[in-house]
């Protein structure tokens, strides 16, 4: 009797180290996101807690990239299963806030989709804006804070319910991020036109090294398609 019980005992002790112990989102975090951020420098762990000392579930290295669903204090909140960490792939993380640098994202608007002045629900109006497309400077639960896609300087918050979220057939939906951005017949291959910064796409396809295809969500090259260099778009993110 004395035997199983141990044996019991021993299976349980396993079972406990074997199991992973992911920190829960905070509820108190005031700013809440869903963004892809860069490690720029040489390794950075991702931890347990916002706390120099708890434990770790792994090392991103320089230039990985990784989701970030959230801040508290000085620390980022990451989705672990983004981190590619073997024996870790679902759960929440920290990582020090300034080792970690958000890409930029931007969001696609209707037409006079209204801005305002504060991030409140009675804040005045800054105007309507006829682009589509807003560069995204940091978020709130319920706003954007958003710099036009326009040269000028400033910036104005748009609700978050005032986003329009696209049917699944639009979900990849990816924004040029230069201006005069070849489009391939092939990957590598010869020039069949350019695009200009601000144009929404939908990628379709990968090549598996560095180039996607894309189809030109517009008004006048709706159907237009073709190879573009990943490097010259990034994710819209609603």
């Amino acid at each position: 009797m004395k035997k199983l019980v141990s044996i019991i005992l021993a299976l349980v002790l396993v079972a406990s180290l074997s199991s992973v112990a992911f920190a829960s989102y905070p509820a108190d975090v005031d700013y809440q996101y869903n963004r892809s951020g860069t490690v720029h420098c040489s390794r950075v762990t991702v931890r347990s807690a916002p706390d120099s000392n708890s434990s770790g579930y792994g090392k991103l290295r320089n230039g990985q990239t990784c989701t970030i669903v959230g801040e508290t204090g000085g620390w980022w909140i990451i989705d672990v299963s983004s981190c590619g960490f073997a024996d870790y792939t679902s759960g929440y993380g920290y990582a020090k806030k300034d080792l970690i640098s958000l890409n930029p994202s931007w969001i696609v608007v209707d037409p006079y989709t209204y801005l305002y002045t504060d991030p409140w629900y009675s804040g005045k109006l800054n105007g309507e804006q006829y682009d589509r497309v807003y560069l995204v400077i940091s978020e709130s639960q319920d706003f954007y804070c958003v710099q036009c896609t326009e040269d000028a300087a400033g910036s104005s918050f748009i609700r978050k319910c005032d986003v329009p979220q696209y049917s699944q057939e639009w979900q990849n939906l990816y924004v040029i991020a230069d201006n005069n951005v070849p489009v391939l017949d092939n990957p590598g291959g010869y020039t069949l036109n350019t695009l200009s910064r601000y144009t929404i796409v939908n990628v379709e396809s990968w090549d598996g090294y560095g180039y996607y295809y894309v189809r030109v969500l517009s008004d006048t090259d709706y159907e237009y398609c073709g190879w573009v260099n990943q490097q010259y778009v990034q994710k819209v993110i609603n």
